[in-house]
């Protein structure tokens, strides 16, 4: 059997291996609070239906409004990862939760976030560096078409062959 040493036993470098990397550290964070934010989205849209039928899963009232109709999964992208996410129904149709709008996949901060990346130009290839660009010297023209080493007929490169008669 393994024995513990006690903590007067241990140097600093022995406490220090315990510590985890920073990389780590946070993904171990990130991965609770999906977990976090998981739970308290799905545990609303009940609270939600639960509201909008006036009436509890499995309990009869002369007040309910209509019945559940079961659940879909949806999947919302959040800045944390994507979350699959169960969403309950009615079958009163009319209900939707206010936590999750109809259609959204994204939650507003991740669509701020595609946004800006694309108008910063991510979504182009890098140019060459400049001095690559000085050592070979003037650009070549473009006009917009591609240029294959053994230009095929009809693609632009050479004449479409003669009609076979």
């Amino acid at each position: 059997m393994a024995s513990v040493p006690a903590l007067t036993d241990l140097t600093v470098a022995d406490l220090w291996k315990g510590v985890k990397d920073e990389d780590t550290l946070w993904g171990d964070i990130s991965r609770e609070s999906l977990r976090a934010v998981k739970c308290l989205l799905e545990h609303r849209m009940e609270d939600e239906l639960t509201h909008y039928l006036k009436a509890a899963s499995y309990t009869r009232s002369s007040y309910r409004r209509g019945y559940r109709n079961g659940s879909y999964v949806r999947r919302l992208t959040t800045t944390w990862g994507t979350l699959p996410l169960t969403v309950p129904r009615a079958r009163v149709h009319g209900f939707t939760p206010s936590v999750l709008p109809r259609y959204q996949r994204r939650t507003d901060r991740v669509n701020t976030l595609v946004r800006s990346v694309f108008l910063g130009g991510v979504s182009t290839p890098p140019s060459r560096p400049p001095a690559r660009r000085a050592a070979r010297g003037p650009p070549q023209r473009h006009d917009g078409l591609r240029h294959h080493p053994h230009p095929r007929p009809g693609r632009g490169g050479l004449p479409p062959p003669a009609a076979v008669r």
